[in-house]
């Protein structure tokens, strides 16, 4: 999750800033509106929240400068599972709502499933095929 563990909530999420300095449209009204814990614990360090905390404020620093495109590496590893689903559900909503793409590896196939209009499948590091929604609903049909 890469957080910086000795600083504040705020202060992580203020770190962000500078990811798309050419923005003047900061998000943080909407990233407290899908993270409400974050504004909840603004003045915590970051390093005592939980896992799933740490991820949301991760994806929160990384979406505060109004990204095109957000990148994410394993949202759901080492969550439990409803931290898992209520992170899949805000990243449908800042996808539906702000048209931010989201582009992530994941291993987990019910946030495959949730988030993924397009899918690509690798083995060994190699492509090795493009799976959409109806496959993906198939579980015959992601055995082969």
């Amino acid at each position: 999750r890469e957080v910086f563990p000795k600083l504040s909530v705020e202060q992580n999420i203020k770190i962000g800033e500078t990811v798309n300095a050419g923005s003047d449209d900061l998000l943080y009204d909407e990233i407290y509106d899908y993270f409400p814990i974050l504004q909840e614990r603004a003045d915590q360090q970051a390093g005592t929240l939980s896992g799933g905390q740490q991820q949301m404020l991760a994806i929160a620093r990384a979406l505060v400068s109004n990204p095109d495109v957000l990148l994410l590496d394993e949202p759901s590893e080492g969550i439990q599972p409803s931290i898992v689903d209520q992170i899949s559900r805000d990243m449908k909503r800042i996808n539906d709502q702000l048209g931010t793409t989201i582009l992530f590896v994941e291993q987990n196939l019910g946030v495959i499933r949730e988030l993924a209009d397009r899918c690509y499948a690798m083995e060994r590091g190699t492509f090795v095929d493009t799976v959409g929604p109806e496959t993906l609903a198939d579980e015959d049909a992601l055995a082969e």
